[in-house]
């Protein structure tokens, strides 16, 4: 019979790979934030009148 330490043992591994992992991650988005590679871009929105697109649909239409 195994000793409870022995289960014990493979559960404390386990928990230090896991907030290794999550110190890697948090580094690397960090450094991300800083490079500003973490910033969401924003696309531009171009508002037409409703003239201008039926004029558009028609000329498509034509050809």
């Amino acid at each position: 019979m195994s000793s409870l330490g022995f289960s014990y043992g493979h559960l404390y591994v386990q928990q230090n790979r896991q907030k290794e992992k999550q110190k890697k991650m948090n580094n690397e988005k960090s450094k991300s934030n800083e490079n500003g590679n973490g910033a969401k871009k924003i696309h531009p929105i171009v508002i037409t009148s409703k003239e201008e697109c039926q004029s558009k649909v028609q000329n498509s239409n034509t050809k």
